[in-house]
């Protein structure tokens, strides 16, 4: 009886304890990043862009000289009727607000916090590669030196 007590309390331990080190917070975390990833994939066109407060790109800029932005797996490629851009996303979306990082090829990082609103896609970050924004604002104390919202395509 002893033994076949230790069995089934041994059977129950090997399926409650998750394998290999994967704990249930780790798994929902790599949950929320994998469907976070799938929802930034396709086309996103500008449609706003601020840098250091000024507006660049606003409704009176003509669509097809808006810069295009690509997210294909963990890809990024920015166009403007060429590729003038490419990267790699690094998605934190368990944060608040979330935060993304664009590793360009040339060694460039873009620290970003992120929202998405149905459609759109709006970011404010630096292209310092260490320092955060902590409001979606451009050239603030707080914010980012840039800011952008972008549509899907």
């Amino acid at each position: 009886m002893r033994g076949t007590l230790l069995v089934v309390a041994c059977s129950l331990a090997a399926l409650l304890v998750p394998a290999q080190g994967s704990l249930p917070g780790t798994l929902a975390h790599e949950k929320v990043q994998e469907e976070e990833l799938a929802a930034l994939q396709g086309t996103w066109v500008l449609q706003r862009y601020e840098a250091s407060g000024k507006v660049v790109v606003d409704d009176n800029t003509p669509d097809d000289s808006r810069e295009r932005l690509i997210v294909k797996g963990d890809k990024v490629t920015g166009k403007n009727g060429q590729t003038i851009v490419e990267g790699k996303v690094i998605l934190n979306a368990t944060k608040t607000p979330k935060h993304l990082d664009l590793q360009f090829t040339w060694g460039q990082t873009d620290v970003i916090i992120y929202v998405r609103a149905g459609n759109y896609l709006i970011q404010c970050g630096n292209r310092d590669g260490k320092t955060r924004p902590t409001e979606f604002v451009s050239g603030a104390k707080n914010g980012g030196e840039f800011l952008t919202v972008w549509k899907k395509q």
